[in-house]
């Protein structure tokens, strides 16, 4: 293959013009740490195409990064949204047959029942003399 003439070589160069992602960020209106990490996320399209160049740890983006990069950002259109996470624990079905009043009554009336055989048939109440019967210690 023949090489290009020099002076093709420096047109293009030219023409290639390189952004870090700051100045991708501003041209996106979006705020640069938040590209930053959605790039670090995504580091190629859904082509497996890359949407960035590396330079010494810094991402550096061309003209075809940005267009390509435009195209792979997530859509704001709610029907493309993930759904929430459930709260941990939370559960959107019934475990058993029981509501959970019906549940909680039932470990209530559990632990009741638990309670009432760990105490011995003796009552511990101890009967005090009433007051009127007893006699100061200053009178005696």
């Amino acid at each position: 293959m023949s090489q290009p003439a020099p002076d093709t070589l420096e047109r293009e160069k030219d023409k290639l013009a390189v952004y870090s992602v700051q100045d991708v960020a501003t041209r996106l209106d979006v705020p640069p740490g938040w590209l930053d990490r959605w790039l670090g996320r995504h580091p190629r399209d859904g082509r497996d195409r890359p949407l960035y160049r590396v330079a010494c740890r810094k991402k550096l983006l061309t003209d075809n990064h940005v267009a390509l990069l435009i195209e792979a950002l997530p859509c704001p259109s709610s029907s493309t949204r993930r759904a929430r996470r459930p709260i941990a624990g939370a559960s959107v079905a019934t475990t058993s047959e029981y509501t959970s009043t019906e549940a909680l009554e039932r470990i209530n009336e559990m632990l009741l029942a638990k309670s009432s055989r760990r105490s011995s048939d003796r009552s511990k109440v101890v009967d005090f003399p009433n007051r009127g019967n007893r006699r100061s210690r200053a009178r005696r």
